[in-house]
């Protein structure tokens, strides 16, 4: 499931170490057991997705976010020796943005989305009967495309070992895709689709042919399928 996925991935772990970090060191800190250069240390380590993002916001979205406002209340309230409360602040922060890891738009192709707070937790369900729709008059063939996107993204061995990756993941995804009732070209793509949102293919779907090799590996697998099935 994405969700374990999710809740096991380098980046979710990396910002539960942060979460947890900050909020250790506070409290030592509030205890007297470290020293303010320790405590500063941490904060810097939890502000560094923050202001990462705060930087992208603003240059690339020519937007400023709410990342930026934490990293100036942080900032002021260090300045103003505050550091107790600007740790707790930061931590708050972070916690409240692990949450919004569980957008709606994680997959590319969604149906609709809900949540439902219960006892302290969120749940989130995801309904991925969608409907994708994608044309083009490219003439590659979808192995020429995925050759030329994995020659980008990745050099070497590495290259070879991805290959193999993304077609036992898009296989599977077809598999998946051929036990449900409405099998069809969208469904395919929507399935493939969906099974890359994962933070391992990060720079794969974002390439800008993914779609259409998407697109041209699912018209495959439909086909295939069809010419079967009439003889």
């Amino acid at each position: 499931m994405n969700f374990i996925k999710i809740l096991f991935s380098r980046r979710f772990i990396i910002e539960l170490l942060r979460i947890l970090a900050v909020g250790a060191v506070s409290l030592l800190f509030y205890l007297q057991f470290i020293p303010i250069p320790v405590l500063l240390l941490i904060m810097a380590f939890g502000l560094y997705g923050l202001t990462k993002s705060a930087v992208t916001v603003l240059f690339k979205e020519r937007k400023v976010g709410t990342e930026l406002f934490v990293n100036v209340a942080v900032s002021i309230s260090v300045i103003g020796k505050e550091y107790l409360a600007g740790a707790v602040v930061l931590m708050i922060i972070l916690i409240a943005e692990s949450e919004t890891k569980f957008k709606k738009d994680y997959f590319t192709y969604l149906k609709a989305y809900y949540t439902r707070k219960s006892g302290g937790n969120t749940f989130h369900w995801y309904d991925l009967n969608a409907v994708a729709v994608l044309k083009t008059d490219d003439e590659r063939t979808w192995r020429e495309i995925l050759e030329e996107i994995i020659a980008a993204i990745a050099a070497g061995k590495d290259q070879h070992q991805l290959k193999l990756s993304v077609n036992g993941i898009v296989s599977a995804a077809h598999g998946t895709v051929k036990r449900i009732a409405n099998y069809t070209l969208d469904s395919i793509i929507v399935g493939i689709t969906n099974r890359l949102a994962r933070e391992d293919y990060d720079r794969f779907v974002a390439h800008v042919d993914f779609k259409l090799f998407v697109q041209k590996r699912a018209y495959d697998f439909f086909h295939n399928i069809n010419n079967k099935t009439k003889k």
